[in-house]
């Protein structure tokens, strides 16, 4: 009995090892593959053949390049292309674009692809046979050559050269004849042949519809089984193991995979289990593994036997196939969902492998192997098995923002929060949760980083400034106590020496050690006073700096700028264990050696973008996370990315590139037998495109160029590939390359060439030119001959005195419709400035301080445009006056000094909100007073300048008039403007001064202008006697110099040039007198021109007649004793002149002028007819107001002297004058902005009053992403900073609106906290306004019964939003000395009010009952 038991345990041993062998047997191929990955392919990134390195997937349908949503069937061919096929039709794909092949006609569908051993590829359509494409030329095969079934499933080929074609209708097959045949078999002859495939052996085996398998020898069916005769469920694919002939796989209706020898029963076959996959409906060898497929899960069959699930896709509906490209990849063929290609990918994202979905993430930290994940709307937790978990930390933070994540030494959780006051919380490994906030000595709630310290101690960055807490107790606060000026602190370190180094939010970085507090700036080297990260480098010994526009390092207390480095917008750095340091920016991930970095030597870098790899944009200012493994945690957009980047995978990747197409003159050029492409003569368009079949992440640079071509060809990512043009292409032999470049784009990765040849066309060759210059020659004298003997001469001068004709006849259409135009115009514009200029003169007393300000911005913002408007009509009337030779010189005596004056003030405004510096430099020895056109002279000095301005980006220009001559009588005058803008091309020089010429456009596209102002200041300096030239390098700067004579009136010297006029007064608009008795008649068929110059005059107190034509004028004017008449040029009917006539018969006398929008005439014009001169529109205020000043009986009139004035200030009060001293405010600029000094002064207090509210708004709409909302946020800025004379600030606030407007975000995320930081320092610099100069000491304590009762009546007034009456509640209140609690409640009510939160105010009020 014992010996039996003996026999049977070694019995059981021996098969034990037998089944063992057998598997080794089986899988023999997986062992040797293992660790070797010479491709960088999705399916071995899928399979872990390629370590620490994940995939990703991309899915085409026909939202993205594909005719249709459905796919049957997918090859990658020898060549790298991938053929695509459905039902509507074949598709062929290079990594770029979908072509889809529509010839020969009879490529309907495909249901199947099959590239032969020569290369040729076999389409079998679902319904019209089989198309055979060979290059250029193509084969058909169909039921008239005998095809059993037009519906064809699957191609094979034996080892002879015969192609089988499996049907639905039997089998077939083409021999090396081309000749169809069809397998005689009747077990067959019925079948649907789904699957054919070949063994090592040439053996080609098949499986129907039905479960039958079958072999084939020579052409003839030797093996067939029913899938019950190997008592197998029914058999649904097959497919033959590559390396060990006749075993196969067999895949069935249940969840089991079957291997084993073809024949064999299912007692000697083995299993893999495939739960929970079933029904296999399809099985391949690629990427040294068998995929599985159903119609709705893929997966393989992993070393160890088992069956592993490919997760994390969106495939999971009809499945059709699966199989692989060259490089490695997987590509899945859906009926209904298209084609998905999976793709190796080093970039992992974990939140979503997790199945969450966080939004916005600020910071990622490592605890106990779980990641914390830092969100806006709280902390997210993901376990260590992959799985989203919440603990008590996780409930505590709720939906709190977060901001960095940190653990210390100990163990301990410190999450940084930003909202709902929490502060810093910290999480013991016991469980326990402790919260540090300001009312525990945290100088602020809102945390912004921490980082633990050498001895262990927290280092904690806040908007407050600097805690430290140490055994948690806070042991120390660094502030503005402190001196420190900006306390947003964004990133802390310490130094080797015990020393704290925080960067702030716009004040460069504060070294502390112990009591001592040095700042390090812009002054010490910074490039910008936003300071993202401070990282400490131990290696090289330095503390690398990220600032808000560059990186830098500072080694021994000095700062150095890395100028080589290829971006400026970045957030953080680390290193991996190969010395590179990987930069994270809003671009991407930049990898660089480091110390080609510390020396400033960087010619090589890596970039991974969205386009290759980064599954979404990296968080700005968040917090990373690096482990001991090289695994990189970043915190995205979208999620939390994670990469190794010491074991960063990029593979020794060869791309196949092919020339896809050349085209010429539209029509396809093909390979010669040689492989050359002939282009044929013709000087018409060549297209050359080329297909880079890359499928991975990498996305390489590629250079197309043609090798001794016109030019230097093109360099893009693979993406962004187009074809190379030529038009007019000489003929020759060329080589053209595909190139695979680095990087960097430093050096040739990888280079293809192809020989092309274009013909010559017949005139270029030698002979035939050498010919036609000979036929040329005699023809020529012929035609000579036979000109001058026809008399040819006096025909000429007819045509060109007819033509001389024409054009003059044309150039006075031209300026009679310039000048109808120019009526047509600026009617309407004199309106609007008419209108706003009331509106700015309206007097703001009891107005809301918001209302008026959004008025008062308004109004500027149209007076900027209809002065644009205007100048633009004014350069076109300027030109035709020119043109029609009415210009003429109206010369009369000037001051010098108030001339250049005038120019210099007008353009300093713009060369300060551009941030560009203005010289100017006026010869002492200039005559004080000149004789001369003035206008003209300042029209064309202000062209050059405000060229200057257009045309400058960095540095400046410079005005420098000097006295070339001198006699008794003349003076040469030599103005010269230099600029260090892009100067001007050689070649463009010559039509510099040509009207409506604007110089590279492509350039200066985004610079607005006519092309006038150049051609009228020359024809103006031609016109004054002078001359005007320009000296130019391109890419430097020009000079433009203008050379004129003028008569001396004073020969004083001019002395020094003062720039500004310290003896105007300022103030709000003073009319120059009143005259209630006076009378005007203003005549204008036009309503809102009559209601304008009425506004315009309504401060005179003179009594404006109107009337809305000629003839009830005359009828007025016949009845009344008018002072001045305002007539209209245009009327209906009787026009301004008609009028006149009339008028001059009653009252020859009346003084009369022309309103007119025609200002091409001129005043002699006017005053021939019969006008005492004429009142251009827009109509000026001041120049109006003279002109009836000359007509008024001084009796009726009382000048500015003694007109009784609105008390107004005339300047800054003695405790205001320190505005003066406010770096970045122009007082001057200001007031008159604000239209006097109590304006100014109100505008000031509102700015200051909004800066926190404004600043808010701005930076959620950036954080939210509404660009809407921050372009239209930082276009009301830019208009409040002008108004208050903060002309940086407006310059600033002025380019971002352009950026917004531009949907430009990579400038916005670069320069978004300068503008935050310039504006936000403006509540330092104007703090002082809140100073009150008396003291509460000094005040009378307010009566009980009188604070009761305000209480009460802003209970009853609030709700009500009664806004004159709350403001006097306050002013009364405030004028008395109140306890500390109504006092700190009056205030926060006061400020309430200014802002209109009558929700707030309601709260606050009904917090007092």
């Amino acid at each position: 009995m014992k010996n039996g038991f003996k026999k049977i345990a070694f019995m059981a041993i021996v098969a034990g090892c037998m089944m063992i062998l057998m598997h080794i047997s089986v899988y023999a191929k997986y062992d040797t593959v293992v660790g070797t990955h010479s491709y960088y392919g999705g399916g071995y990134a899928v399979t872990g053949q390629i370590p620490d390195i994940s995939y990703s997937y991309e899915i085409y349908d026909a939202s993205n390049g594909l005719p249709t949503s459905d796919a049957m069937f997918l090859m990658g061919a020898s060549d790298g292309y991938i053929w695509i096929g459905g039902y509507s039709g074949v598709v062929r794909y290079d990594g770029s674009t979908f072509d889809r092949i529509d010839e020969p006609s009879y490529l309907t569908s495909s249901r199947a692809f099959f590239e032969d051993s020569r290369g040729r590829i076999w389409v079998g359509t679902n319904d019209n046979g089989v198309v055979v494409l060979d290059g250029a030329d193509s084969m058909y095969f169909s039921y008239k050559e005998g095809l059993t079934s037009s519906s064809v499933r699957i191609f094979e080929e034996d080892d002879n050269g015969n192609i089988f074609i499996g049907t639905t209708a039997g089998l077939c097959y083409v021999d090396q004849t081309d000749t169809l045949r069809v397998l005689q078999d009747e077990r067959i002859t019925e079948e649907r042949i789904l699957k054919l495939d070949k063994d090592s052996d040439g053996r080609i085996y098949g499986q129907t519809s039905n479960g039958i398998v079958f072999a084939i020898d020579d052409c003839e069916i030797t093996e067939l089984y029913e899938s019950i005769d190997l008592g197998l469920e029914k058999i649904t694919t097959i497919l033959v193991d590559p390396y060990d002939k006749g075993k196969v796989y067999y895949g069935t209706e249940g969840n089991v995979l079957y291997y084993g020898k073809f024949g064999d029963s299912i007692n000697n076959l083995d299993r893999i289990s495939l739960d929970p996959l079933s029904n296999v409906h399809w099985l391949n060898y690629d990427c040294n593994r068998v995929w599985v497929s159903s119609t709705s899960m893929i997966g393989y069959i992993d070393t160890d036997y088992t069956f592993k699930e490919l997760t994390n896709v969106p495939f999971d509906s009809g499945i059709e196939m699966v199989t692989a490209d060259y490089q490695g990849n997987l590509w899945v063929a859906s009926s209904t969902l298209g084609v998905m290609k999976v793709v190796a990918n080093n970039f992992i994202d974990i939140t979503h492998a997790a199945g969450m979905f966080t939004g916005v993430t600020n910071a990622v930290a490592l605890h106990n192997g779980d990641v914390y994940i830092g969100t806006e709307t709280g902390l997210d937790i993901i376990g260590k098995d992959n799985v989203p978990i919440e603990n008590e930390l996780s409930v505590y933070i709720g939906d709190a923002r977060v901001r960095c994540v940190t653990e210390d030494n100990d163990g301990n959780v410190w999450v940084s929060t930003y909202t709902h006051d929490l502060g810093l919380v910290c999480y013991k490994p016991d469980g326990e949760i402790i919260s540090f906030t300001s009312y525990d000595g945290m100088p602020s709630n809102q945390i912004r980083c921490v980082t633990v310290g050498k001895d262990g101690s927290l280092l904690v960055g806040t908007n407050g400034g600097l805690a430290v807490i140490k055994d948690f107790e806070i042991v120390r606060t660094v502030g503005a106590d402190a001196g420190i000026k900006n306390t947003v602190f964004l990133t802390v370190t310490e130094t080797d020496e015990g020393a704290i180094l925080a960067g702030t939010d716009g004040d460069g970085i504060y070294a502390i050690e112990d009591d001592d507090i040095k700042k390090i700036g812009r002054n010490n080297g910074l490039t910008s006073d936003v300071v993202m990260r401070i990282i400490k480098d131990e290696k090289r010994d330095i503390s690398w700096i990220v600032t808000s526009n560059s990186i830098e390092y500072m080694k021994n207390g000095l700062v150095t700028q890395i100028t080589s480095f290829p971006y400026n917008n970045n957030y953080d750095m680390y290193f991996d264990d190969n010395d590179n340091a990987w930069i994270l920016s809003s671009y991407g991930v930049y990898v660089v050696n480091a110390d080609d970095m510390e020396k400033d030597a960087i010619s090589d870098y890596k970039i991974y973008t969205l386009a290759n790899g980064l599954p979404y944009a990296i968080t700005s200012n968040s917090f990373g996370y690096k482990d001991q493994y090289g695994n990189l945690y970043m915190a995205g957009r979208n999620g939390v990315t994670k990469v190794n980047i010491n074991k960063y995978y990029s593979g020794d990747l060869e791309v196949l590139m092919d020339v896809k197409s050349i085209y010429c003159d539209n029509v396809k050029v093909e390979q010669d037998e040689e492989g050359v492409y002939q282009i044929p003569a013709s000087d018409g368009r060549v297209q050359i495109t080329a297909s880079v079949m890359d499928y991975s992440m990498m996305n390489p640079d590629v250079r197309l160029y043609l090798e001794d071509g016109p030019d230097g060809g093109v360099i893009t990512s693979r993406s962004k590939l187009s074809a190379l043009e030529y038009t007019g292409l000489p003929y020759g032999n060329y080589k053209f390359h595909i190139q695979i470049l680095s990087s960097g784009g430093g050096e040739v990765i990888q280079d293809e060439v192809f020989s092309i040849r274009k013909a010559p066309r017949l005139f270029e060759l030698v002979v035939i030119r050498l010919i036609l210059v000979i036929l040329v020659a005699s023809l020529a004298g012929f035609i000579v001959w036979q000109v001058m003997r026809l008399t040819v001469i006096r025909t000429q001068y007819e045509e060109i005195k007819k033509s001389k004709e024409e054009a003059e006849s044309a150039n006075t259409a031209k300026s009679r419709f310039l000048a109808n135009i120019s009526h047509e115009i600026r009617t309407p514009i004199n309106t609007i400035m008419g209108m706003n200029e009331m509106i700015m003169r309206e007097d703001p007393t009891n107005v809301p301080k918001g209302y008026f300000m959004s008025v008062m911005n308004y109004a500027f913002d149209i007076r900027n445009a209809s002065e644009s408007l205007l100048g633009l009509i004014n350069d076109l009337l300027d030109i035709s006056k020119i043109e029609s030779g009415k210009m003429h010189l109206v010369e009369r005596e000037y001051d010098t000094q108030e001339l250049f004056r005038s120019i210099v003030s007008m353009i300093r405004i713009k060369a300060t909100e551009k941030a560009l510096s203005f010289d100017v430099v006026i010869d002492e020895i200039l005559p004080k007073r000149m004789y001369g056109d003035a206008e003209k002279i300042k029209q064309v000095v202000l062209n050059l300048l405000t060229n200057a301005v257009k045309y400058t980006s960095v540095g400046g220009f410079s005005l420098n008039v000097s006295m070339e001559e001198r006699n008794d009588k003349e003076a040469v005058i030599r103005i010269s403007v230099k600029d260090t803008g892009m100067g001007i091309k050689k070649e463009d020089m010559d039509r510099l001064f040509t009207a409506y010429e604007r110089l590279d456009e492509e350039q200066n596209s985004g610079i607005q202008g006519t092309g006038l102002g150049l051609d009228i200041s020359r024809k103006f300096a031609e016109l004054m006697g002078g001359n005007i030239f320009c000296d130019s390098i391109y890419g430097e700067g020009s000079e433009f110099i203008f050379i004129l004579s003028q008569k001396i009136v004073d020969a004083t010297p001019l002395g020094i040039f003062i720039e500004h006029d310290q003896s105007k007064a300022s103030g709000p608009y003073v009319p120059k007198f009143i005259a209630p008795d006076a009378d005007v008649l203003v005549v204008d068929d036009n309503p809102m021109n009559l209601s304008v110059i009425k506004g315009l005059l309504k401060a005179t107190k003179v009594f404006v007649t109107t009337s809305e034509s000629g003839a009830d004028a005359i009828d007025k004017v016949k009845d009344g004793d008018f002072d001045v008449v305002l007539l209209d040029h245009m009327m209906p009917g009787l026009d301004g002149i008609e009028t006149l006539a009339k008028i001059r018969e009653i009252k020859p006398d009346l003084p009369v002028y022309a309103l007119t929008a025609n200002s091409v005439s001129g005043e002699e014009f006017y005053k021939s007819k019969g006008f005492n001169g004429y009142l251009a529109k827009p109509v000026d205020i001041e120049t109006l107001e003279s002109t009836l000043m000359k007509h008024i009986a001084e009796n009726k009139m009382e000048k500015s002297e003694s007109v009784d004035q609105t008390e107004e200030l005339t300047e800054l009060p003695a405790e205001m004058l320190w505005i003066y001293e406010v770096e970045g405010i122009s007082v001057q600029e200001g007031i008159k902005n604000s239209g006097g000094i109590s304006s100014y002064l109100f505008g000031l207090d509102l700015f200051l009053d909004t800066i926190d509210e404004n600043s808010r708004i701005i930076n959620d709409a950036y954080e939210e992403g509404n660009i809407r909302l921050f372009t239209i946020k930082v276009h009301a800025l830019k208009s409040s900073a002008r108004i208050i004379g903060a002309l940086g600030l407006a310059g600033l606030a002025e380019k971002m609106e352009e950026a917004g407007n531009n949907n430009d975000i990579v400038y916005i995320d670069g320069n978004k906290e300068k503008l935050m930081n310039e504006y936000v320092s403006f509540k330092e610099k104007l703090g002082r306004i809140k100073e009150t100069t008396v003291t509460d000491a000094s005040k009378e304590p307010v009566p009980e019964a009188e604070l009761k009762d305000a209480y009460g009546a802003l209970a009853d007034l609030i709700p009500q939003m009664d806004y004159d009456s709350v403001e006097m509640i306050l002013e009364s209140i405030m004028k008395y000395s109140l306890p500390d609690k109504d006092a700190e409640f009056f205030k926060e009510l006061s400020r309430l009010f200014k802002l209109f939160d009558w929700d707030g105010m309601e709260k606050l009020i009904n917090a007092t009952k």
